[in-house]
């Protein structure tokens, strides 16, 4: 081969290579999903492509200032190093780490890369899918099933005991009647009896949380209802919680047990009572709201329709994200021993499930608790 054909040679072969380049420059470039290079000695972002501007929120320009640990959330930033690569530039098992973006808002980001030469200096590519929703469905899946299980445990525990208690309360209430009234016995026959109904309240409520308890339906107006129990709601908050109601529902017909949605009512109340104790504001609130399309409500799937949503909003002390996971399950409670058995929101959340309605919780720690609960309108 003469010198001719060596040049052509080597110049065909820069050609391809560079046509290769630009292939796989566009082919990052276009990606849909998240990709960017840094270097391995500096941690300096070297190259982003359009993706991963989108998610992030910064201009090429911008990240091209940045290191990869400006962007990894503090507390996660020892998991870089834990960031798996696999030999022959194949992309390694996926890391979850949580990521920042421009404007401070958190997501979580599966990570996966590899090793380069990128410019002649060692580097690592990444690519970075935002799974901050899939996480989010994953998280209220399992707490959907952590309730539900404890749901039945509740509910299998308090359909025994309601058995045992009646035969208590039934056998208590038959030595009563056989006992006269100076009879010095009679004393300790009333206690036992007296016993046996509270006991038999703690497994009524128990069994509204797991939903086994056979409600009443019948169509009622939530206004009224919302009405009839303010003079007890008021003696019940005291003077020093200022009672607002906003009833805007024109028509607030809901299907649901009378008795036991005054006990929602009431139960809010109080929790919202005991959450000012050093006085306040309380709203009480109902509105008519029409879904077009399925919308997520609290850890459930609302189907489109007509619903009745009371509002329950108090000024007291919040709550942070460890108790608000928390919050409905049985027993349950923040409050000093004694004061309070953890059933109320536990009710609260069985009734309105068995209601066919859904629950929504806002609420952070010095800034108040608002509770929203949806109920199908009826007619």
């Amino acid at each position: 081969m003469d010198t001719t054909d060596q040049a052509d040679s080597g110049a065909g072969s820069e050609d391809a290579l560079r046509r290769a380049a630009e292939r796989y420059r566009q082919l990052f470039e276009s990606h849909p999903i998240a990709m960017a290079v840094w270097d391995r000695e500096t941690t300096r972002v070297l190259a982003v492509n359009a993706a991963a501007v989108r998610m992030y929120g910064y201009s090429r320009e911008e990240f091209l200032g940045l290191t990869i640990e400006r962007i990894v959330h503090p507390g996660d930033r020892h998991e870089l190093k834990a960031l798996p690569r696999a030999a022959e530039g194949f992309l390694g098992a996926a890391t979850t780490i949580r990521h920042r973006r421009k404007d401070g808002t958190t997501i979580a980001v599966e990570m996966s890369g590899h090793d380069l030469e990128y410019d002649g200096r060692p580097a690592s590519m990444v690519v970075a899918v935002n799974v901050t929703e899939r996480r989010k469905l994953e998280d209220e899946l399992r707490e959907s099933q952590r309730m539900e299980a404890i749901g039945r445990l509740a509910g299998g525990i308090a359909h025994d005991f309601n058995n045992l208690l009646t035969a208590i309360n039934g056998y208590s209430q038959l030595l009563l009647n056989s006992l006269e009234p100076g009879d010095p016995r009679r004393d300790d026959a009333e206690q036992i009896h007296l016993a046996g109904v509270r006991a038999a309240s703690l497994t009524s409520r128990l069994l509204a949380f797991s939903r086994r308890q056979l409600l009443q339906p019948e169509v009622v107006d939530l206004n009224l209802i919302v009405r009839g129990i303010v003079p007890m709601v008021r003696r019940l908050i005291g003077a020093r919680i200022d009672l607002r109601l906003n009833l805007r529902a024109r028509h607030a017909l809901v299907l649901a047990d009378r008795a036991r949605l005054e006990q929602v009512v009431v139960n809010l109340c109080v929790n919202a009572r005991d959450a000012m104790v050093n006085g306040g504001i309380l709203r009480i609130g109902t509105v008519e709201l029409e879904l077009r399309s399925q919308r997520r409500l609290g850890e459930d799937i609302a189907a489109a329709g007509r619903y009745i949503v009371l509002r329950v909003v108090d000024t007291g002390t919040g709550m942070d994200e460890a108790v608000r996971e928390r919050l409905f399950e049985p027993f349950f409670t923040t409050k000093e021993a004694g004061r309070g058995t953890g059933l109320g929101l536990a009710t609260v959340y069985g009734t309105v499930r068995q209601s066919g309605g859904h629950l929504q919780v806002t609420s952070s720690p010095g800034k108040g608790t608002s509770f929203r609960i949806y109920l199908p309108r009826s007619g």
